[in-house]
């Protein structure tokens, strides 16, 4: 997560948090948006798990052929006992991005594909100065808001973030992806 220097108090980042956890909240209210049009409904996860665990495995074999190109054979991190935790910031993450911003996107811009393009720059540049992650996010905040704009469903998202993420850290150099930090952190990471 993105921090500035000098860190300001717990309680200023604490009500910052808030603050920006509950935007898409009061949004989602004001619009008066449904559970299912968001992706928090089950009805067509088969669908949808169909359709993004396809492009998860592509994106899977992707990042182990990078891997391999890197001259990794094996993982240096056991990151697997992290998926509970990667599918938790990866479900937030998914609603952010996909219940928040793509939708209100869609409904400004003409284009569906412009909604989900931009949607996936401003993903992918929350993850600066990251080389890595990106032009990695970006590329699957595509796709992940092109499989969501199709039939949404945020559980389908969240374990395909999850799975690609844990991937990226167990396969990936390490001095390549610093432990998936980004911001300030990704310049500190040791």
């Amino acid at each position: 997560m993105w921090r500035v220097e000098p860190a300001a108090s717990p309680v200023t980042r604490m009500a910052w948090l808030v603050g920006l956890g509950l935007m898409p909240l009061v949004s989602i209210v004001l619009h008066r948006d449904d559970r299912r049009e968001l992706g928090l409904g089950l009805r067509g996860i088969g669908r949808s798990a169909l359709e993004v665990g396809t492009m998860t495995l592509a994106g899977s074999f992707l990042i182990a052929a990078v891997a391999i190109g890197a001259g990794r054979r094996q993982g240096s991190i056991d990151a697997w006992p992290l998926l509970p935790g990667y599918f938790v910031w990866g479900f937030l993450q998914q609603f952010a991005l996909q219940a928040f911003v793509h939708r209100r996107l869609g409904q400004a811009l003409a284009h569906p594909h412009l909604a989900a393009a931009t949607a996936s720059v401003l993903f992918g540049s929350l993850h600066l100065p990251n080389p890595v992650l990106a032009p990695a996010t970006t590329l699957a905040g595509f796709v992940w808001a092109s499989l969501y704009a199709r039939k949404p469903n945020l559980w389908t998202l969240a374990a395909s973030h999850a799975w690609l993420a844990a991937l990226v850290l167990a396969t990936l150099p390490p001095e390549w992806v610093h432990n998936l930090k980004v911001g300030p952190g990704y310049l500190t990471w040791n």
